[in-house]
């Protein structure tokens, strides 16, 4: 009944109408074709599909690899984790029916639900599950977002083993430390991936983590299969056929990077899709707006140059639909001179007006922003304005430092990746210190590729990066713990470290009480603006045209490709949108 109950909420007769009649002739028109090996054809495929832009490139479609909004974006179709965020960023059942904790909170049982199914058939049970957290932590994978699994027992361990200096015994060893169990019903651990009972994943974690079924939404603990990474090797994800998922959708075609096609999964627990999905790569926003008034595309997500031009036009605007988002993007500097002076980082920082950079750069795409967390997340706090743009206390930050001024200051290059938009970013930004401080800062625009093996190095690494981080669960953890405390991706870009931030940071994540928890973030945040390791600049608006033949999606700040994608079957299509392809064939 969860699944009837999940497809049909809220909606009116019309669409159960839609609904229905989609499913019944999509069946009779796919009656005599032949499965394909990998994936059964669908029963609930028909002749609408939708047909979206992403933006970027994917860089890779390995789930305990993916990083940036456009892989993020697949994997949300053809995998779920144990959890899912339903409209409202809760989390909600995935994989799992339930899940409960010990009584301090150190240990999570997660029930999947029983006969589980992959897309094409085959029983997905705990023990994929298990797999695929020690993959994520695998540290001759290197992905990036398996640090969210610190808390896990043995994790951080397990992850930051020096290859170069540990036995194979050693490392296995701190694998089998992890602390991951899938067990069967008689408690005991699962012997294979066949096992029908293998129903239970158990966590033990390092510290009460109360926050953790929030963390197992995340697409970096989707259930691979280890049979099919092993038989396609390093770049098994380039093939659509060996994408065997659990989501509500399955790939069907690829063409990497350019284009990918999906199809309802026939096995979905929760239901199934009406329509299809194609995503199509143009990262010539301009271009794309204008397959979208031809019709080419049904939702797509509009650049600033092309946000403006929908403001005046009435037929476009009235297509748009955005909410706040759940990103927050700031000029990080280098701990390299001469930004390893504080009063350096202060007099940049508070040289920038961000609101002019809104308007002139974003065409008001965003919403200014002088702190990390963003409005409508828990610990987003708008009374720390010290990053405020105040260009007299910005030059006497740099008179006070030890450069004395802009005339003591070395050269300073800002390298980044070469695209309009980053042009755009970096040309206002000079701009301002070069008007509040007389300080000549000079572009140095190179292509990705460079760009990537520079920042490898810290001793080539740009001075300073326009990153955004955007939420990957609705917790200042996920803000706070995972992007600043040493070790993580601060670290990681920037080779920022602070003892006294880790302590706070440390001490949150254990905390069980949530009204001290979220203090004690709050606290971490605040030092971690007096460093001064970013000047942070805006928040994203979520900002999409789409077609009005398109219904029932449900927005939430964390949308990517398109707006309803966390909660993809209350999507359909108009109802005689449908009706009419068939009266035409």
């Amino acid at each position: 009944m969860h699944a009837i109950h999940v497809l049909f909420r809220s909606q009116s007769w019309q669409r159960i109408f839609a609904i229905g009649l989609s499913i019944l002739l999509g069946a009779l028109l796919l009656i005599g074709n032949a499965p394909a090996a990998a994936h059964p054809a669908s029963p609930a495929a028909s002749w609408h599909t939708l047909r979206v832009n992403l933006n970027a490139a994917p860089n890779t479609l390995d789930p305990q690899l993916v990083e940036q909004a456009s892989d993020i974006s697949n994997m949300l179709l053809i995998y779920e984790s144990l959890t899912r965020l339903d409209e409202n960023l809760e989390p909600a059942p995935g994989a799992a029916q339930s899940w409960s904790f010990n009584g301090d909170g150190s240990e999570l049982t997660f029930t999947l639900h029983s006969g589980l199914q992959y897309s094409d058939g085959s029983l997905l049970n705990a023990k994929r599950f298990e797999y695929s957290i020690l993959r994520a932590l695998d540290p001759a994978l290197t992905g990036g977002y398996g640090a969210i699994l610190d808390d896990i027992s043995g994790a951080y361990e397990y992850r930051t083993a020096d290859l170069g200096s540990i036995t194979p015994a050693e490392l296995a060893a701190l694998k089998a430390a992890v602390g991951v169990h899938a067990l069967d019903g008689s408690d005991l651990p699962c012997s294979s991936y066949a096992q029908a009972d293998c129903l239970t994943l158990r966590l033990n974690f390092t510290h009460p983590t109360i926050y953790f079924p929030v963390i197992a939404s995340n697409w970096v603990m989707s259930p691979v299969k280890e049979e099919i990474i092993t038989a396609g090797g390093a770049n098994w994800w380039q093939s659509a056929a060996f994408h065997v998922g659990n989501g509500a959708f399955m790939l069907t075609g690829l063409s990497f990077p350019n284009s990918f096609n999906f199809s309802p999964n026939p096995h979905y627990w929760r239901g199934l899709a009406t329509y299809n999905i194609a995503f199509s790569v143009n990262t010539d926003t301009a271009a794309a707006l204008q397959d979208y008034q031809d019709n080419q595309l049904d939702s797509l997500a509009p650049g600033p140059a092309q946000y403006a031009v929908i403001q005046g036009d009435p037929l476009l605007q009235s297509q748009l639909v955005s909410t706040p988002g759940s990103c927050t993007f700031a000029l990080m500097f280098n701990d390299k001179d001469p930004f390893t002076d504080i009063k350096v980082r202060e007099a940049f920082t508070r040289s920038i007006d961000r609101q002019a950079l809104v308007d002139q750069v974003l065409g008001g795409m965003g919403l200014p922003t002088l702190t990390w967390i963003p409005y409508g997340y828990p610990g987003y706090d708008p009374t720390d304005v010290r990053q405020s743009y105040n260009p007299a206390a910005a030059v006497q930050a740099l008179n006070d430092s030890t450069y004395h001024g802009a005339g003591g200051l070395p050269p300073i290059v800002a390298t980044y990746i070469d695209s309009p938009t980053n042009n755009a970013r970096w040309s206002f930004l000079t701009s301002q210190w070069s008007i509040v401080l007389g300080v000549s800062v000079t572009l140095n625009p190179v292509n990705q590729d460079t760009f990537n093996q520079l920042r490898q190095d810290k001793a080539t690494a740009p001075l300073m990066y326009i990153l955004g981080w955007c939420a990957d669960y609705p917790d200042p953890q996920n803000w706070l713990s995972v992007y600043w405390h040493s070790g993580k991706f601060a670290s990681y870009w920037i080779y920022y470290s602070n003892t006294a931030v880790d302590a706070l940071l440390d001490q949150a994540d254990s905390t069980i009480n949530s009204t001290q928890r979220l203090q004690l973030y709050m606290d971490a945040q605040h030092l971690i603006l007096e460093d001064t390791p970013a000047a942070f600049l805006w928040n994203n608006l979520n900002a999409f045209l789409i077609k009005p033949r398109v219904k029932g999606y449900l927005q939430t700040p964390q949308d990517l490709a398109f707006p309803g994608i966390w909660e993809p079957l209350s999507i359909y299509f108009d109802t005689w949108d449908i009706f009419l392809p068939v009266i035409r064939k």
